[in-house]
């Protein structure tokens, strides 16, 4: 459900509409890196840094809070980028997780839940 295939699922009640963004083709890139950390600047250039992916944000985000309000399209994004990490998991992507932002005097409800989904899922591939 990557993609705004969040917003497909919810706009048609169809999981149909998201399936082919979660499976992916054939031709899917098997392993690599991606990037997790509190604050999207810091995560992006570490990510930069380490030629790793970074999650991209909700495509449509902007029409889906002007339609339904801030507080969905943040909860529908929050959707989108639980299964964005779910679906590089399920790929055998390495995570780096480059912790707290240290200038941040509060927590991310984002990376609280990339965190989350590592450690119930117990994934293995995870540097610190």
């Amino acid at each position: 459900l990557t993609g705004g295939a969040a917003a497909a699922f919810l706009a048609t009640g169809s999981a149909a509409a998201s399936l082919p963004t979660v499976l992916g083709s054939f031709g899917v890139k098997v392993g690599g890196t991606i990037v997790i950390g509190q604050t999207m600047d810091r995560v992006n250039d570490a990510a930069q840094k380490y030629g790793a992916e970074a999650y991209g944000g909700l495509n449509g985000y902007k029409a889906i809070e002007r339609t339904f309000g801030g507080v969905i399209a943040q909860a529908i994004g929050l959707v989108d980028n639980a299964a964005w990490l779910l679906n590089k998991m399920m790929l055998s992507y390495r995570v780096i997780d480059i912790g707290l932002d240290p200038k941040k005097t509060y927590g991310s409800i984002s990376y609280s839940m990339e965190k989350l989904l590592l450690f119930l899922s117990q994934y293995n591939d995870v540097v610190r």
